[in-house]
C-alpha cells in the first residue's frame, strides 16, 4: 500500500527532502501517480491549482462562513458529513455524541475527590494457600488462572475423570452493526473476486460504477485510515458487479467493498 500522501512526498509536494530519495524506490512509487512520474523541482504551491471556487460551489446552501468552506476544501468527504450534522440535516451516530453537562460534572466531582485523596488506589490481595491452579485454553492461546474460595475455604478436591480432547469452539455468530446492514453483502459467485477493506477505515470515494470494465491494478476506491488515504486497486481484469458501500461509510477490516466479475 502506498498511500496518495507518500505519493505527493515523493513527488516534491512538500519539499525537499532531507536526503535523496532512491531513485527505484522513486520510480515504484510515482507509477502511474496522476501528475507525472518525475519529480518536481520548482516551489510546491506553484503547481497548485486554486480550489476555494470549488469548495464554495461544493458546501453551497450549506456553509455558513469561511471555516465551513475550508473544513469542506481540507476534509472533502468527512468534512461534508460533519456539515451535515452540524446543522441537522443528518442525525450524527452515537459514537459521535459529546458528553451532556451531567457527564461533564460526574467527571469532575471524580477528579476532585482523586486529587484530595479521597481516592484510594486498589491492591491486589496475594492469594491464598487454597488456590488452585486451572489452565484455559482460548483458541490457539493457553492461559494460567487460579481459583480460591471468597471466604479462604479450600475447595473440593476433584473427583477422578478420564481426560478429554479438547475441541476449539466454533466462532460465534455476531450481528452486523447498523451501519453495515444498509448496504447488501452477498457472496461473491464462482468467477467473482472480492475487494477487502485492508484495514479499518472510511470510504473517500468509489472511482468506479456497477457495470465498469476495469483492468488488473485499476483504481476501484479512496479508503482513508489513520487520515492517510489508500487508493485500493482491483487485482484482477473484469467487470464491477456489486459496490457494496457509499461514500462517507466507515469500514472494518476484511469488509468487502466492491466485487469484480469476469467479462
Amino acid at each position: 500500500m502506498v498511500s496518495a500522501q507518500v505519493k505527493d512526498y515523493v513527488y516534491g509536494l512538500y519539499g525537499r527532502p532531507p536526503a535523496p530519495i532512491d531513485p527505484e524506490v522513486q520510480k515504484m512509487v510515482l507509477k502511474g501517480y496522476e501528475r507525472g512520474e518525475t519529480p518536481i523541482t520548482c516551489r510546491p504551491a506553484d503547481i497548485l491549482k486554486p480550489e476555494m471556487e470549488a469548495a464554495k460551489e461544493a458546501t453551497k446552501g450549506l456553509a455558513r462562513d469561511i471555516g465551513d468552506e475550508l473544513i469542506y476544501a481540507l476534509y472533502p468527504t468527512t468534512g461534508l458529513q460533519f456539515l451535515k450534522w452540524k446543522y441537522g440535516l443528518e442525525k450524527p451516530p452515537a459514537d459521535t455524541r459529546p458528553k451532556t453537562l451531567e457527564e461533564v460534572k460526574k467527571e469532575d466531582a471524580l477528579m476532585a475527590r482523586a486529587k484530595s485523596g479521597q481516592l484510594a488506589e486498589k491492591t491486589r490481595p496475594s492469594p491464598g494457600v487454597s488456590v488452585r491452579k486451572f489452565k484455559v485454553y482460548v483458541e490457539s492461546e493457553v492461559y494460567d488462572i487460579g481459583v480460591e474460595a471468597a471466604d479462604g475455604a479450600p475447595l473440593a478436591a476433584p473427583s477422578s475423570f478420564a481426560p478429554r480432547a479438547f475441541v476449539r469452539p466454533s466462532p460465534p455468530i455476531l450481528k452486523p452493526s447498523v451501519r453495515e446492514a444498509a448496504a447488501p453483502r452477498p457472496a461473491p459467485a464462482a468467477g467473482e473476486t472480492p475487494i477487502l477493506a485492508p484495514m479499518p477505515g472510511v470510504i473517500i470515494q468509489y472511482e468506479v460504477q456497477v457495470g465498469s470494465e476495469v483492468k488488473a491494478d485499476d483504481a476501484i476506491l479512496v479508503l482513508e485510515a489513520m487520515k492517510m488515504a489508500n487508493i485500493i486497486v482491483s487485482p484482477v481484469a473484469g467487470k464491477v458487479k456489486a459496490l457494496n458501500y457509499k461514500n462517507g461509510d466507515r469500514v472494518p477490516k476484511d469488509a468487502v467493498l466492491a466485487v469484480i466479475g469476469s467479462n
